[in-house]
């Protein structure tokens, strides 16, 4: 997104890469809850959701405000999204070399379960069952 805003010749390219930003953070905010309530079970759930909501404003926060600092100081372009790039670049590599996936703790945890398993994850969850 940065790059697309760096070098957008009009507004359609800025609303163009907002749309693309929110499609983004929506599959990666559904991911992070996922995989935390993953890592702690379903008695933890609870605190997983509040552990993703805490880190996730508390970083848009710290972003806001080093942005803000940046536009003050150096103008609006294109020294803001050197921050976007920084950041995307230092999350791409610890999730590299750091971030396992939980597959393996979910196939644990469903030996002990007697929780049926959904056919399609999408339908069921937006359609037909209402938890």
């Amino acid at each position: 997104m940065p790059f697309i805003l760096i070098f957008a010749p009009n507004w359609n390219a800025v609303i163009s890469a907002n749309v693309l930003l929110g499609i983004s953070q929506g599959f990666t905010w559904n991911s992070t809850v996922v995989m935390k309530i993953d890592l702690v079970g379903e008695k933890d759930r609870g605190l997983a959701m509040g552990l993703n909501e805490f880190t996730d404003y508390f970083a848009v926060g710290i972003g806001a405000f080093l942005t803000g600092f940046v536009v003050y100081n150096y103008g609006v372009t294109p020294y803001p999204f050197y921050i976007g790039i920084f950041i995307s670049i230092i999350g791409f590599t610890l999730t590299a070399l750091w971030v396992k996936n939980t597959r393996e703790l979910v196939r644990k945890e469903s030996l002990t379960k007697n929780i049926a398993q959904l056919e399609n994850v999408f339908l069921e969850t937006a359609f037909k069952n209402k938890t």
